[in-house]
């Protein structure tokens, strides 16, 4: 019998009440249990430590996976732990965190979600699942989308060896920073790689509002909490093996994009990808996340002639009243060429375009993998025109969605 509905309470108080209570009526039920089984004179009593016993390892085993990813113990130097910088950027509504974790056996790659805890805080026992939105060298930043760690089968041979990356020149008008970094020769070795995971962390309530309040009341706008992080979890889908790949993302769902963004820059260096043309439709809310991330994440991706990207911001169009005159102004001189669309995408336009252009070019044996991450509206236009494009005899045509944190 239910003592009572948790989905009656407010969403806040469901993560306030949920895992204490959750723990106290473990005990109620164990204790219970064992009163029931009293008068057998313990002849059931073994039908309850199997239970027992799993729970006991289920929390040991996360207690050591919590060390195996936060802690690096060294012969000399003492151990190395996990460092975290959240910094709240205003005018996207987003907030970027930054997690270097204090192990350097994490892999970072597509598919890939992790917990975040922050135990010395309120309600310390809460973690929060992320997707990983991108990653960084941290001894070489601008090496983020040439070397990935990624944990698949496929590359646990490159691991073991050091891995010579020639990157042909791009010549990219828009990112002069990016297109410097490319025409160097860039050697790295994954296995020994430390890297700087990012995530785009949208506040809404709870813990994420709370660590936006931190920021806003940092005068430098970031703080750096003490947190742990869990993972990785979760499974990549294998984009690599199309000839064509549509991206089709909305907000912070674009974490569930560029991870395979990076990678197919890391995989077409090295030849092992079929990857031939990638087209990114990007939707925020703000104008200002695109912004900040084109300058970063996306510099060594805009000019690439396999990639083309699609931006659309639905808030209303930026003039210097409405935003910092001076940035907006440097930033338009640093990207002349890259075009915002204040207007909803096209989803299913984007999608016929791209078969059109399969079937124009005469590549019959060519595929399509679709994949969208974004809101449910989102999906499910691009899940309609996929259905669409199959049944009007479009063949080779695969639909991949992604869920985000």
């Amino acid at each position: 019998m239910e003592l009572f509905d948790l989905q009656c309470l407010p969403q806040a108080c469901q993560s306030s009440v949920h895992y204490p209570g959750n723990t106290s009526f473990c005990g109620i039920l164990g204790d219970r249990g064992e009163h029931h089984t009293k008068p057998f004179d313990g002849k059931f009593n073994d039908y309850l430590w199997p239970v027992v016993a799993i729970w006991a390892f289920d929390r040991f085993a996360r207690v050591l996976r919590l060390v195996y990813c936060n802690l690096h113990f060294r012969f000399s130097g003492g151990p190395v732990a996990t460092k975290t910088t959240a910094t709240y950027l205003r005018d996207a509504d987003v907030i970027r965190l930054e997690i270097v974790p204090g192990s350097g056996l994490l892999n970072p790659g597509p598919g890939q979600h992790y917990f975040i805890y922050q135990p010395a805080a309120w309600k310390g026992w809460e973690n929060h699942p992320f997707t990983l939105g991108a990653w960084h060298s941290v001894n070489q930043p601008n090496t983020a989308a040439m070397i990935s760690a990624s944990s698949s089968s496929d590359e646990e041979d490159l691991k073991k060896k050091e891995i010579a990356v020639d990157v042909q020149s791009v010549n990219s008008p828009m990112t002069p920073i990016g297109a410097n970094f490319m025409n160097q020769k860039r050697t790295s070795m994954v296995r020994d790689a430390e890297y700087k995971l990012v995530f785009f962390v949208r506040p809404y309530s709870s813990w994420t509002q709370r660590l936006k309040q931190k920021c806003l009341n940092s005068a430098t706008g970031s703080v750096n909490p003490k947190a742990l992080i869990e993972g990785p979890y979760g499974e990549r889908s294998p984009l690599h093996l199309y000839e064509n790949v549509v991206l089709i993302v909305g907000g912070t769902g674009l974490s569930g994009a560029l991870p395979y963004l990076l990678d197919h820059i890391r995989r077409a260096a090295i030849g092992e990808t079929r990857t031939r043309h990638i087209t990114l439709v990007w939707c925020a809310k703000q104008a200002a996340m695109i912004r900040d991330v084109a300058a970063r994440e996306l510099q060594m991706i805009l000019g690439r002639e396999d990639v083309h990207v699609y931006f659309h911001a639905t808030s209303q169009y930026e003039t210097p009243t409405t935003v910092d005159a001076g940035n907006l102004e440097k930033w338009m001189l640093a990207y002349p060429q890259l075009i915002i669309s204040y207007r909803r995408p096209n989803i299913k336009h984007t999608i016929f375009s791209v078969l059109n252009y399969v079937h124009t070019a005469g590549s019959a044996g060519d595929r399509v993998a679709i994949l969208t991450c974004g809101p449910a509206a989102m999906a499910d236009e691009a899940r309609c025109a996929v259905h669409q494009a199959l049944k009007e005899g479009n063949k080779g045509v695969e639909y991949f969605e992604e869920t985000f944190g």
